[in-house]
């Protein structure tokens, strides 16, 4: 699992969304946040 960190995100809101997004999405072994 990669360990995901937000800096600045602006509100918990915020970032409880991105982070339920980011969750939500099923993740390709062969992707990355490049």
């Amino acid at each position: 699992m990669p360990k995901i960190c937000l800096v600045g995100a602006g509100s918990t809101v915020f970032a409880q969304n991105i982070l339920g997004d980011v969750l939500s999405t099923p993740s390709d072994v062969n992707a990355g946040a490049n």
